[in-house]
């Protein structure tokens, strides 16, 4: 494991505790809601096909991701070797599961020199604000589809309001004003940190798009895999559920998230069953399986640096 990984890893044990509990309640409320016979019905009877095209779009999911992440990390100045990015970045798809707020994704800065990680955790916090903005700007055609007039002019008025946000907060002017509160000037590193600007390019930006089209994509390969779309509207709500990612109290948002998509998904047509499944499988495909990927190439690696360590002890 590289330097670092450890320390950003360790969770209480109680929060983890606690993280599983609500788990078990939430998935076992959701599960009752809908009906068993026909949520194992959907799982069962996904044609091969689309299982497979969705797998494939996972991966290219993940891939993105940490692609995109290299990207801006490289933008600003900061630069690690691929495969420790990759792998972290796979490690932390684990740990956040189990972390409040996924914090535990950022194990993804472990690669940098310690002299880059305050800024890499910023950047990674900027990766993350720049990711809500692009699905609430996803979201809006399911405002347009489902709201009222009232309710489609607070949506524009909140993505209009939060990109105006993250304009201010990254432009020459205003950023350097961010470091100039006069407590911080007795902390004179973490001053200069939060006046630096997080640079983006056009590359980051276009995998950023192709990383949110691909993850819709994938989920719709999973629904019709399951039953045909009646509905095309049925696309529009997929975003606005993956908003519930934000809420953090199950173990990778695992329920939250199909409970929601069960909620939404008459309204556009899709049985409840057949969505949740969608979501289910998701989870299992961008989330799990990458981050257990990633927790046995760490254990690997540790396994395989731990006899040349020993042996330059002795």
């Amino acid at each position: 494991m590289a330097d670092g990984d450890a320390p950003l890893a360790k969770r209480t044990p109680l929060t983890m505790i606690l993280k599983l509990v609500a788990t078990v309640i939430i998935l076992a409320l959701v599960v009752y809601s809908l009906d068993l016979e026909k949520l194992s019905g959907a799982l069962s009877a996904i044609d091969w096909h689309w299982l497979l095209l969705g797998s494939l779009a996972s991966a290219l999911f993940v891939s993105l991701r940490i692609i995109k992440w290299r990207e801006l990390t490289r933008r600003n100045g900061m630069n690690a070797s691929g495969k420790d990015i990759a792998r972290t970045a796979l490690l932390g798809l684990a740990v956040g599961l189990i972390t409040p707020v996924r914090l535990g994704e950022l194990v993804g800065v472990a690669p940098f020199q310690r002299s880059d990680r305050g800024k890499a955790i910023l950047s990674h916090g900027y990766d993350r604000l720049y990711e809500l903005f692009a699905v609430l700007v996803f979201s809006l055609p399911a405002a347009f589809l489902l709201l009222g007039w009232t309710g489609r002019l607070v949506s524009v008025a909140i993505v209009a309001l939060y990109g105006l946000g993250i304009a201010v907060a990254q432009s020459a002017y205003w950023r350097p004003k961010f470091g100039g509160f006069s407590l911080l000037g007795k902390v004179p590193k973490l001053k200069a940190l939060l006046s630096a600007i997080i640079v983006t390019s056009p590359v980051y930006w276009m995998l950023s798009i192709t990383y949110f089209l691909t993850g819709y994509l994938l989920l719709m390969c999973f629904i019709v895999g399951i039953e045909p779309i009646h509905n095309w509207h049925a696309v529009l709500i997929l975003p606005v559920v993956t908003l519930s990612n934000l809420i953090s109290i199950t173990i990778g948002g695992l329920g939250v998230r199909e409970g929601l998509a069960a909620a939404l998904s008459p309204s556009v047509g899709l049985a409840r069953e057949v969505a949740a499944a969608a979501f289910f499988l998701s989870f299992f495909s961008t989330r799990l399986i990458p981050g257990l990927i990633g927790l046995t190439w760490t254990a690997m690696s540790t396994k395989r640096h731990a006899p040349s360590t020993q042996g330059s002890a002795a």
